[in-house]
């Protein structure tokens, strides 16, 4: 697994704690969460210097099961069901022009209240999260 250091934590851990292999959602505490940074890893030629093009997202999800509403089936596969988890929460970073914005829109409100949606968690459940700290304090939303 060279390379993937994460993957080899979790194997460790499992191999450790094997319970932790058996439980289901409904039994993490409804505070569980895990967020997901978002980088561009390729920029198309054409659209290099295309203002908004190296934006950077933060999503915020929660993966307890007493929060539904944020879990929606997704299709069937052989090996068994997908859930797609909403985002409850997002920083932005690099994000400028309109390139993520539809002119006209409700996205800049939304874009807000998922941002202090994210604020507001962090805070709520104690947490200091650097990724979070980097994405709000290095520009101005």
């Amino acid at each position: 697994m060279r390379g993937c250091r994460w993957l080899t934590r979790v194997a460790e851990l499992a191999h450790d704690y094997p319970c932790l292999m058996s439980l289901s959602s409904a039994e993490l505490s409804p505070s569980s969460w895990m967020s997901v940074a978002w980088y561009p890893i390729y920029h198309i030629p054409a659209y290099v210097n295309l203002k908004g093009s190296s934006a950077c997202f933060l999503t915020y999800h929660s993966i307890s099961s007493v929060f539904q509403d944020n879990i929606h089936n997704g299709p069937e596969h052989d090996d068994g069901e997908i859930a797609a988890l909403s985002p409850f929460g997002l920083a932005t970073y690099r994000m400028q022009g309109d390139l993520w914005r539809r002119p006209g829109s409700s996205d800049p409100r939304r874009l807000s209240e998922l941002h202090w949606a994210a604020s507001s968690w962090l805070k709520q459940v104690g947490a200091h999260h650097p990724d979070f700290t980097f994405f709000t304090s290095s520009h101005r939303q």
